[in-house]
């Protein structure tokens, strides 16, 4: 991160000891300097903005899970990746939106449930994080001790399991 590193504050530290005044030049350089210290903590600009915006499809395809619809899943994936790698998104650097990418990449690939689900704890590690740190309305983290995951899912009910479908639909708990 560029607060961290020391040239970064000795920028400062010169640019304010020479002499007191500060020109037109030396302004600019100090905005600069604060942009890249302030502007995005998580280094990424935009991604935020791009995980929440996906959010609600993931949820969709989460739902589709846990009734255990195979074909509604493929749908779902196959918006979740449009919207992933469509033009509102195209040219953002950022490893969450990344690893989404690659994850519905994979879930894509997906034969049946069972491998669906499993690469769908893949594409939960990102939302889980992403919700975790901004605790987004309207939906809830929740932890599944069996499968040793957790998902996202809209809030207000019971857990409905992604992992085990109607086999253990309400097995989980509240993770937040």
């Amino acid at each position: 991160m560029v607060c961290c590193q020391p040239q970064s504050m000795e920028m400062i530290e010169v640019i304010f000891n020479r002499g007191g005044r500060i020109k037109m030049k030396q302004l600019m350089s100090i905005a600069w300097i604060l942009l890249a210290l302030f502007a995005a903590p998580n280094g990424y600009a935009g991604e935020d903005e791009a995980i929440k915006s996906l959010l609600p499809v993931y949820v969709e395809v989460q739902e589709a899970l846990a009734k255990d619809d195979f074909g509604l899943v493929k749908i779902k994936i196959g918006e979740l990746k449009a919207k992933a790698v469509g033009k509102e998104h195209h040219g953002l650097k950022s490893p969450m939106l990344d690893e989404v990418k690659a994850s519905v990449g994979s879930m894509e690939k997906a034969s049946d449930l069972a491998s669906a689900r499993k690469e769908f704890k893949k594409l939960s590690s990102p939302f889980v994080r992403w919700m975790e740190k901004h605790h987004e309305s309207g939906f809830e983290v929740f932890y599944c001790p069996m499968a040793g995951s957790k998902w996202i899912q809209k809030s207000g009910g019971k857990a409905t399991n992604p992992y085990f479908g109607h086999e253990m639909l309400h097995c989980g708990e509240k993770a937040s």
